[in-house]
């Protein structure tokens, strides 16, 4: 656990770059909460804990984000697919790889 970061975990709908805009759509997206270790943030993101998924929200990325910086870092970003959305009750997320040119740097909670 590094004191100096923050683990957000944040809910989106959908992944699609739009060429036009030459950026990332996410659709609604909500950050529902945040821990100060990442084992924790990775275990309520693979168990849908709170049921994060809300039958909308097909990704969600986990951004570790440096505290007390006006434009923080993101130091590090996981993504997850939903996986199961069929059956409610057995609703989980799984890792998956960041798209190329993902903003690895650009976190999306802060913005």
């Amino acid at each position: 656990m590094n004191p100096e970061t923050m683990f957000f975990i944040t809910t989106f709908e959908k992944l699609e770059f739009d060429e036009s805009y030459g950026w990332w759509r996410f659709g609604d997206k909500r950050t529902p909460v945040f821990y100060t270790d990442l084992e924790t943030a990775r275990d309520v993101v693979v168990s849908n804990a709170m049921d994060m998924y809300e039958t909308i929200y097909e990704y969600v990325v986990i951004e570790e984000i440096e505290v007390g910086r006006f434009y923080p870092e993101c130091v590090s970003k996981e993504l997850y697919k939903v996986k199961n959305a069929d059956k409610y009750i057995d609703t989980t997320y799984e890792r998956i790889e960041l798209p190329d040119n993902f903003p690895e740097y650009f976190s999306i909670v802060i913005g």
